[in-house]
C-alpha cells in the first residue's frame, strides 16, 4: 500500500470503566490509537432508530494492518463518530493493508 493513499488521519477509541463526580462506575471511550487511513465511505440510507428518523453512513476505512482493534471500539473522523462493524484482513489479497467496515448514525458507541 503507498503511503499516499493513506492521507486522512483517523482516532480509534476505546472504552474503559471509570468513576464519575459521585463515584459511580461508568464506561467511558478514550483514545487508544491515531493513525492513517484511506477512507471509503460508500452510502447513506435513513433508518428509524428509537421513534425518530436517522441517517446513516457507512463504508470502509483501509489501514496498515494492525493485532491490537476489535469492534468493541469505534472511531473518529471528520467530527463524525464511527462504530467498527467488521474488521476485514487483508481485503482483495493485499498483505499491507486491512479494512475497517464502518456505520456511523444508528448507534455511535
Amino acid at each position: 500500500m503507498r503511503a499516499g493513499k493513506l492521507n486522512q488521519r483517523i482516532t480509534i477509541q476505546s472504552r474503559s470503566a471509570a468513576n464519575d463526580s459521585v463515584g459511580q462506575r461508568v464506561l467511558v471511550w478514550g483514545e487508544f490509537a491515531r493513525i492513517w487511513s484511506d477512507v471509503r465511505l460508500q452510502n447513506g440510507k435513513g433508518v428509524v432508530t428509537a421513534g425518530r428518523e436517522a441517517g446513516v453512513i457507512a463504508g470502509s476505512m483501509r489501514i496498515r494492518p494492525r493485532s491490537d482493534l476489535t469492534t468493541d471500539m469505534r472511531v473518529l473522523w471528520g467530527g463524525q463518530i464511527f462504530d467498527i462493524k467488521a474488521i476485514v484482513p487483508f481485503p482483495d489479497g493485499m498483505r499491507d493493508c486491512m479494512d475497517l467496515v464502518v456505520e456511523s448514525g444508528a448507534n455511535n458507541g
